[in-house]
C-alpha cells in the first residue's frame, strides 16, 4: 500500500545541490521524489528503494556492489540512448540505522505506457497493426538491445517501466525505458535475496524460480507481451488475476499468446517471431 514521506526527504537538499520538493509516487518497493537544482536549472527524479531496507547485511553488501556497478554502467549507456531515461547518479541514505539505495535520474514529463493503455482499454480503443506497434516501440527496443550488449538484463519489462514523453502513442512518440536499478549484470553470482517478478509480464523461468536461467531472453519474453498488449489496445495478454492463474497460463504448452491467438491479422513471419519470443524453454527463445 502507498506510504507517505517516511524518509523525511521533502524540503532537504541532497548530494549535487538538488532540493527535494515532493513525493510523487510510492509502492511496496520504492519512493519517488521530484527534486530541482537551482544551480543547474534542472529537475530530477530521486528513487529510493525503501523496500530493501530489511535485507540481511551480507545481501545488502552484495546488492550495494552490484548497484554501484550497474548505475555506473547506466550513466554512460543512457547518455547515448535517447530512448532510455538518463541516470545522473546514485547513493545510499541512512534512515533509522538502515541503509537505503537511491538513484537520481532525469525528470521526464509525460505518462507511463501503463497509464495510456489503461485509458485506451477503458475507451475500447481500436487494435493496432504490428507495423504501427514496431514503429512506436523501435526506440525502447533498441535501448534494450544496447543494454543487453553490455551484459545488463532488466528483469522487469512492463508498461509501467516505459515512459511516453508526450503522453501519446502516435508514431514518432519518444518512449523511454526506465527503472534499471534491479537489473542483473552478466557473470555476477545470483542473490536469491533480491528476486522479484511482475506476474502479468513474468517469463516461465521467473515463475519457476530458476534465477540461474534469467537473462536477456527473459526481457525478450516480457517485451513480446508488452508489444501484444499495445496491439490489443491495452488488453491484458496473459489471462488470470491471481499469481497461480498467471503462472499456469505462462507455462501452458498448448496455448501460447501469439497475435493470431487473439485474432490479430499478422503475416506468417510476424506470428513466428512472436512464437519464438514466447517459447517456454529459454534455449528455444530468442537470446
Amino acid at each position: 500500500s502507498p506510504v507517505g514521506d517516511v524518509l523525511g526527504l521533502v524540503g532537504t537538499e541532497i548530494h549535487g545541490g538538488y532540493l527535494v520538493e515532493e513525493l510523487v509516487s510510492s509502492d511496496g518497493l520504492s519512493l519517488v521524489y521530484r527534486a530541482t537544482s537551482a544551480q543547474a536549472g534542472t529537475t530530477a527524479a530521486l528513487k529510493c528503494f525503501y523496500g530493501l531496507r530489511d535485507l540481511a547485511p551480507q545481501s545488502l553488501s552484495a546488492f550495494r556492489d552490484r548497484f554501484r556497478r550497474i548505475t555506473s554502467l547506466l550513466g554512460g549507456l543512457s547518455a547515448d540512448q535517447p530512448s532510455m531515461v538518463r541516470v545522473l547518479g546514485q547513493g545510499w541514505m541512512a534512515v533509522q540505522n538502515k541503509e537505503i539505495p537511491c538513484m537520481l535520474t532525469e525528470w521526464v514529463d509525460g505518462a507511463s505506457l501503463e497509464a495510456l493503455l489503461d485509458r485506451e482499454r477503458r475507451k475500447g480503443a481500436k487494435r493496432r497493426s504490428a507495423q504501427d506497434v514496431f514503429g512506436v516501440m523501435r526506440g525502447p527496443m533498441k535501448a534494450l538491445a544496447a543494454a543487453h550488449a553490455v551484459g545488463l538484463t532488466h528483469r522487469d519489462i512492463k508498461p509501467s517501466n516505459l515512459f511516453v514523453d508526450n503522453s501519446s502513442l502516435a508514431r514518432g512518440a519518444n518512449i523511454r525505458l526506465m527503472d534499471y536499478a534491479l537489473a542483473r549484470l552478466e557473470g555476477e553470482p545470483f542473490d536469491d535475496a533480491v528476486t522479484f517478478l511482475t506476474p502479468e509480464y513474468a517469463a516461465p523461468e521467473q515463475f519457476m524460480g530458476y534465477e540461474h536461467l534469467v537473462g536477456p531472453w527473459t526481457d525478450v519474453f516480457a517485451m513480446a507481451l508488452v508489444l501484444l498488449e499495445i496491439m490489443l489496445g491495452g488488453r491484458q495478454v496473459m489471462p488470470g488475476d491471481s499469481f497461480e492463474a498467471l503462472r499456469d497460463a505462462c507455462l501452458d504448452e498448448e496455448q501460447r499468446p501469439t497475435p493470431r491467438t487473439f485474432g490479430l491479422d499478422v503475416s506468417d513471419d510476424v506470428e513466428l517471431v512472436f512464437h519464438r519470443a514466447l517459447e517456454i524453454d529459454v534455449h528455444r527463445r530468442y537470446h
